[in-house]
Formats: C-alpha cells, sequence, structure tokens
C-alpha cells in the first residue's frame, strides 16, 4: 500500500498460520515544513494476532520506543 509520496511504501505480511502480521518500510512518518521529520516509524514490526504484542521491532521506532524529543521540542514555544 501506498501511504505518502513517492518511495514511501509500507509492505504487510500476514501469516495466519502462526497468527503473526510483519509490516516492513516507511509506517508513517510526520514532517513539518521548515522543521523536517519530527515523528516516524520505520523498519520492520511483527506482532503476534493472538495476543497483540510485539514479537519483533527493528528500525526507528519513536512511537514503539517512546521517543518523543524531536516532537516536545517542536511542541515547546
Amino acid at each position: 500500500m501506498v501511504l505518502g509520496g513517492p518511495g514511501e511504501i509500507q509492505n504487510n505480511r500476514w501469516d495466519f498460520t502462526d497468527s503473526t502480521v510483519a509490516f516492513s518500510g516507511v509506517a508513517w512518518k510526520i514532517t513539518l515544513p521548515g522543521y523536517g521529520t519530527i515523528l516516524f516509524e520505520t523498519g520492520k514490526t511483527v506482532f503476534d494476532l493472538t495476543t497483540g504484542t510485539i514479537i519483533h521491532d527493528t528500525g526507528h521506532n519513536q512511537l514503539n520506543e517512546q521517543d518523543f524529543a524531536a516532537l516536545c521540542e517542536v511542541l515547546t514555544p
């Protein structure tokens, strides 16, 4: 599926035999003009569909890692 501009895609692989879904690529990003990207998820994440937990997570994952430093910097007056 294409979520953004050219080159911004996310591949999803659903495996119902072991109840997992794997997402890889740029899941999403928030960019502010004049500042740049302030929050984004990239890499590969594997979820257990039965429990809803993350089994594997690689890449730059600010939401999963709760890394909100750039977002807070932009929102601070």
